[in-house]
């Protein structure tokens, strides 16, 4: 797992997205984001976490969650090369368990 721990804020950019890598938009202290973390963690999933600054949440995140609330995961959709996310701790964990049931 990478981690920027850098909270980054509003007027900051938003960091590539690699391809074959999901991306967790978090925050340090967020107990839903820690769910997801131990469901990655657990089913020893390589993930790359981005702390995001909830006080002064940066322009593209609102694109990205127009609530401006994490956690949200993110990866590059092999087949079709589109960008997909999924908000929500338990949605996100619900998708994380169907998409490696291999991983345990």
């Amino acid at each position: 797992m990478a981690t920027n721990r850098k909270h980054l804020k509003s007027g900051s950019t938003c960091p590539p997205l690699k391809e074959n890598l999901l991306r967790l938009y978090n925050m340090r202290f967020g107990p839903f984001g820690r769910r997801v973390k131990l469901v990655l963690t657990a089913k020893n999933i390589p993930y790359e976490e981005i702390l995001v600054n909830l006080t002064d949440i940066p322009e593209w995140y609102l694109k990205k969650n127009p609530s401006g609330e994490v956690p949200i995961l993110e990866w590059i959709d092999p087949t079709s090369n589109l960008i997909r996310s999924i908000p929500e701790s338990m949605i996100i964990c619900n998708y994380i368990d169907d998409f490696y049931p291999e991983h345990h």
